[in-house]
């Protein structure tokens, strides 16, 4: 079986997709749980929440000028700016943490810009960050969003059905921010691989994680060897690492080659270990 860069590329958009969609739902549904759905003003212009909404929701757009050179690092420092920001301004509005999805979308031509979805309580109204000094990169732009699930969705399948040929080396293509750990969950099982979604709660919370394992010589000298696995992190089974069915086998001419094993290996916290029977798709 052989898995191309092409390939790999392509299953980083899809993963994209996923997540973006499960995060911006989860961070929906729990303002909507707190405080109740948003208001919006009737009549007028479409999107426009009334004065007495629990909570409004901006998508912000950050765009790059002709000349500018992008750096994985500068989505990283705008939302530590607006992280910060949001803690000094939102005070006494029961949300502790800034909200938000953000997706990274590509022209044609491989020239990144940012989509943002960030939630709002009343009374909080974010500012422009090249206004700010927070994006001396090029121009920005903010509108309040009638439907924030469906505008980052949005962009992260356009950015699903292109080509992965122009993702910039070392780029973080989407991120979420606000969620506590239990409240991650969709997310995680949203993103895991297809093989360990068939075998676990979707509530498990599986995380990837080097873990150590020691093993025995047939000289009897122990060996510890770190490996990947996806640990889950919640539930009944929380702990149990789990290794997938495909083992790396080298590199080809234009990607990678694996083997199917025909089993899902699991490790459980006592060093308890059994296989579950799996089928290469």
């Amino acid at each position: 079986m052989e898995i191309t860069t092409a390939s790999m590329k392509q299953a980083r958009l899809t993963k994209l997709a996923k997540g973006v969609k499960a995060s911006a739902l989860s961070i929906d549904l729990k303002f909507r749980d707190a405080f109740g759905a948003p208001i919006l003003r009737q009549g007028g212009k479409k999107g426009i929440y009334a004065r007495n909404s629990p909570y409004r929701v901006a998508l912000i757009t950050l765009t790059y000028r002709h000349d500018g050179q992008w750096d994985p690092g500068h989505i990283s420092l705008l939302l530590n700016h607006y992280r910060n920001w949001f803690r000094r301004n939102a005070k006494g509005k029961d949300v502790p943490e800034f909200h938000y999805v953000w997706v990274m979308e590509l022209t044609e031509i491989g020239r990144p810009h940012y989509h943002i979805v960030a939630w709002f309580p009343k009374g909080v109204t974010p500012p422009l960050p090249d206004q700010q000094g927070w994006w001396p990169h090029g121009s920005t732009n903010a509108v309040f969003a009638k439907s924030p699930v469906g505008y980052i969705t949005k962009y992260a399948s356009k950015a699903e059905s292109k080509s992965g040929h122009h993702l910039p080396k070392g780029a973080r293509l989407w991120g979420f921010g606000g969620l506590k750990m239990l409240e991650r969950a969709p997310v995680a099982f949203a993103t895991a691989p297809r093989w360990l979604k068939g075998v676990i709660h979707h509530e498990s919370h599986p995380k990837k994680k080097h873990i150590s394992i020691t093993e025995k010589t047939k000289y009897g000298a122990s060996v510890t060897t770190k490996v990947s696995a996806w640990v889950l992190t919640a539930g009944l089974s929380s702990g149990w690492a789990f290794f997938s069915p495909f083992d790396y086998d080298g590199f080809t001419g234009t990607g990678i080659a694996l083997s199917h094993r025909g089993h899902i290996e699991v490790l459980t916290p006592d060093g308890d270990q059994f296989h579950i029977q799996h089928r290469s798709a």
